[in-house]
């Protein structure tokens, strides 16, 4: 997951053109809702300041690398959101499967 979120966009170019700015948010939120959910999963006895904060964390330091390591991705405070936001849906979705089960 870290090697797709530091390498630059690949393939055709001109697709990106036919999507709106707020897909990448879309993508980012989606991507951490699945890592956050899946912990929970993995790990139902964890608390969610541990699982969200742990997933938050990542993505802030995705974004940094982002910016150091000039690979071609930028570095943006909403694509942070966006994570932490993908964390808090993801948790609560396994939270909820789990009392379900």
């Amino acid at each position: 997951m870290t090697w797709l979120l530091l390498r630059a966009p690949q393939g055709n170019k001109n697709l990106l053109n036919y999507f709106p700015h707020f897909s990448d948010k879309l993508i980012h939120t989606l991507t951490f809702l699945g890592l956050a959910f899946l912990a929970k999963i993995s790990f139902p006895k964890k608390n969610q300041l541990l699982i969200i904060g742990i997933g938050t964390l990542y993505g802030i330091l995705i974004e940094f690398l982002q910016e150091y390591m000039k690979l071609g991705r930028t570095f943006e405070y909403s694509d942070m959101v966006a994570d932490f936001i993908g964390c808090i849906v993801g948790y609560y979705m396994a939270k909820k499967m789990i009392e379900i089960l």
